[in-house]
Formats: C-alpha cells, sequence, structure tokens
C-alpha cells in the first residue's frame, strides 16, 4: 500500500513538471511561433544568406564549413577567423581591386565540419577542391535577393529546455543570420511586429504577423531575377560567354557545353567570389566540350577575338596543356624547345611557327603556378595578336582560314588548374577594349540582361 501510495505521489508530481514546463511554454510560444523546421524559418535564413557574409566566402562549399578559428591569407593579408562575424571583414578583403592570384589561402591543416557534424582533416588545396566537388546542390538553401528588413527588430526566442526566454536584438543581416545559423530544432521563436521589408527597386512595406511576411518575401522574392549584369562589352559580337558562376552556360545561348561527370568543379575565381571560376582537376580526362552552330562561326565577319583567364596548379608536365583548341586555332601553354617553360602560344592554320608570348620568359615566369593572368588573342582578317595581361606580347602576319570556322573546340586538354571568364567575339577588340576586359574584376553573373 505504501509503495502504491510513493508511486502514485511520484507520478503527481512529474505530472505537475510537465504541467507546469507546458503551461510556461505556452506563457512565451503564441499562433505566431515558428520553429526551426518552419518554412517561413528557412525563408528568413535564405534571405539572411543573400545579404549577410558567411563562410561560403571562405570555403566556397555547400555542405560543410571550415572550423573556426582558422588562419588564413586573404588577397595576401594574413588574419585569424576567429568567429563568424569576422567573415565581414575577409568579404571586405576580397572586395579590393587587383589581380590576386589565390583569394583565400589556407594554413593547413584545416578541420571541415560537415551539415551532420561529422569531421575531417584537410592537408591541401588540391583535398579540399576535391571535397567541394562532392557537395550535393541544396536547392532548399539558395539564397533568395533583392530582399532587406528595416533594421534593428527584435526576436524573441524560447528554449523549452531551459524554460529560459530571450529578447534577441537583430542589428544587421549578419545578426539575422547568425541567429537562423544557431538556432536549434527544439527552440521555438516569435518575430516582435511591426517589421520593415524592402525590396530590390526600393519599394517598403511595414509587416505585422507572419502571414504578411511570407506573402511579402513568396511576391518578390519569385520576382527577384533581375540582372545584376553590367553588360560591359555585351554586345551583338559576343558569340561565346562563359562566365562560370556555380555553373557552366553559355549565356548567349550559341552553345550548350558538355561537361564530364567528375575530374572538374569551381572554385573562387581571381576576385574571391565563391564557385565562380572552373577548376580541372585531373589533366588530360576532363575537358570541356563546346558544341558548334552556326551562330558562334568565328569567321563571321574579318575578324575574332578570344579571351579567358588562366590560373595553372600542375608542377607535372606531360604535354602541352591546350586551353582552347579546335578544327583550326589552339591557344595553349608550352614551348618546343623547353618543356619546363610553360608560355602562352598560338598554333593556327597558315602560321609555320607558334605564336609565342615573347615576355613569358623574359619575365622569368617559366613553370609559373598560381597566378591567374589574362589571355587575349586577336584577328583582324590579316594579322593575328597575342596579349597577356593587358599587353602585346607578340604578332605576326597570317594567311586567312580556310573557309568556316565554327565556334565549337575543346577547354583545358591536359590541363590540370582553373579556367574563367571566356568570352569570344566575331570583331577585333581593339586595345581600350581589351584594357577594360583586363581591369574588370571576376564576373560571376549567370544571365545578360
Amino acid at each position: 500500500m505504501i509503495s502504491k501510495l510513493k508511486w502514485v505521489l511520484v507520478c503527481s508530481v512529474v505530472a505537475v513538471l510537465f504541467s507546469c514546463q507546458d503551461e510556461s511554454r505556452s506563457s512565451y510560444v503564441s499562433d505566431q511561433a515558428l520553429d526551426k523546421a518552419a518554412p517561413l524559418s528557412n525563408k528568413l535564413h535564405r534571405v539572411a544568406l543573400a545579404i549577410a557574409p558567411n563562410d561560403n566566402v571562405v570555403d566556397s562549399a555547400s555542405c560543410f564549413k571550415v572550423k573556426l578559428p582558422v588562419q588564413v591569407a586573404v588577397n595576401g593579408t594574413s588574419m585569424l577567423i576567429e568567429q563568424p562575424e569576422d567573415y565581414r571583414e575577409v568579404a571586405d578583403l576580397l572586395a579590393v581591386p587587383g589581380n590576386h592570384p589565390d583569394p583565400i589561402a589556407f594554413q593547413y591543416p584545416i578541420t571541415i565540419t560537415y551539415d551532420n557534424g561529422n569531421q575531417l582533416t584537410v592537408s591541401s588545396d588540391d583535398q579540399l577542391d576535391q571535397l567541394r566537388q562532392q557537395c550535393p546542390t541544396d536547392a532548399s538553401m539558395t539564397p533568395i535577393k533583392c530582399i532587406n528588413a528595416g533594421y534593428p527588430f527584435s526576436i524573441s526566442l524560447y528554449d523549452p529546455v531551459s524554460q529560459t526566454p530571450q529578447i534577441m536584438n537583430i542589428s544587421d543581416g549578419s545578426v539575422l543570420l547568425a541567429f537562423f545559423e544557431n538556432l536549434t530544432s527544439e527552440q521555438f521563436y516569435q518575430i516582435n511586429y511591426p517589421i520593415t521589408l524592402v525590396e530590390g527597386e526600393g519599394f517598403t512595406q511595414q509587416i505585422t504577423n507572419n502571414a504578411a511576411l511570407q506573402s511579402f518575401i513568396d511576391t518578390f522574392g519569385d520576382q527577384c531575377s533581375s540582372c545584376d549584369n553590367q553588360g560591359i562589352l555585351i554586345d551583338n559580337d559576343l558569340i561565346l560567354y562563359i562566365p562560370f558562376a556555380n555553373e557552366v552556360a553559355d549565356l548567349t545561348g550559341f552553345s550548350t557545353p558538355v561537361v564530364p561527370d567528375q575530374g572538374v568543379g569551381f572554385v573562387a575565381d581571381r576576385s574571391g567570389n565563391p564557385n565562380a571560376a572552373f577548376s580541372f582537376l585531373s589533366a588530360g580526362t576532363n575537358t570541356l566540350q563546346i558544341n558548334a552552330t552556326a551562330q558562334n562561326n568565328w569567321l563571321q565577319s574579318d575578324g575574332f577575338t578570344i579571351s579567358l583567364w588562366f590560373n595553372r596548379q600542375n608542377p607535372q608536365v606531360f604535354d602541352f596543356e591546350r586551353l582552347l583548341v579546335n578544327e583550326q586555332f589552339e591557344l595553349s601553354l608550352g614551348n618546343q624547345f623547353n618543356q619546363e617553360i610553360r608560355s602562352p602560344f598560338v598554333l593556327a592554320t597558315g602560321l609555320s611557327t607558334p605564336l609565342y608570348d615573347t615576355g613569358w620568359v623574359q619575365g622569368g615566369m617559366l613553370g609559373e603556378l598560381n597566378q591567374w593572368h589574362h589571355l587575349v588573342v586577336v584577328y583582324n582578317g590579316e594579322t593575328l595578336y597575342l596579349y597577356r595581361d593587358g599587353v602585346l606580347q607578340s604578332t605576326t602576319a597570317m594567311v586567312e582560314f580556310s573557309g568556316s570556322m565554327l565556334g565549337g573546340g575543346v577547354l583545358g586538354q591536359n590541363f590540370r588548374g582553373y579556367l574563367d571568364d571566356i568570352r569570344m567575339y566575331k570583331r577585333a577588340l581593339n586595345q581600350q577594349e581589351i584594357d577594360t576586359l583586363f581591369s574588370m574584376d571576376g564576373d560571376a553573373n549567370t544571365c545578360m540582361d
């Protein structure tokens, strides 16, 4: 009888405790409360991803983060990243204009943490590149652009485990992002309305509840498809335009590049834009194929221009590294007399000898690695010109190419390194236009207009 009485008393105490916890929770959790799994939470998180610097400015990866603290050099400036708030300083350093060969340089080894909590030690750039390529695409976390909030505003946070309510002051986009990054599945939160939202064209609306907030994001998030491309040297003569902005696409629409299933991926470009340059990881087996069409015929007019950026990563030399090859033309790296010299050169129909970058050897560059360089080849119907980094390196008179030369070709044959911002024009660009292309920041556009 006593034992039964004890059991009843214990059950009564437990019931009272849970009743109190439920009552306490109901005091703080209303019909406007949200948790981490709520669809609106996902959308707010994606809005914050678009407006605040985050770990992607460092690791360019969608499925893991570099564990902090970590020592890096950002555009040559050494710094210790200790907390997420430091990503703002990283973004500011990456925004400084200039040709930076290695925007983010880690001091290895580093540790990465996957979304499931598993950790892995990484010892080199090559290993990090390969792990990036293994990340699946997560459309549910695509940033929602062109929407921002009027700061500051506050969020009431409730943790049912500790039963501790908190008021979180959201002072900017970085704080909003940190809130969602740290929100646990057990916690609930409530936005303290009213708040103000602003869309990309400047339209402002006061929001008073969750339904209005979701409606605003759905309406203007779907409409946020305006192209940010500044249109620099974007004209009707552009017949191939591949910026590599986390995709391989010819934005002119004149070709459909064929991407191999493995051995390639995306890395940060020369300006530090995440996933905005193309990486050829295993030389010789990972070429990009550009299909030939009537619209990308190189010889539609009196000349053509090819512009691209390259960054060699492979110290081992086996053969000429072919950046771009088609039926009558080849832009490659190498030297027929000394295999260790990786100078740019052009082979073409009508040339008895290659057109070499004469300043490469004179500048002592030889087999240089980890440096971004801009190459431009111009043909005006009579003469072939080779430019590197905005400077004319060599030129030669030549006979005309034979017949038509469709724009199909191969990118990256026997090349292990990075390519970026590939353009082709059906006319000869002048020196001023070449200077403009060289001075541009890394192109991370996914549209033309």
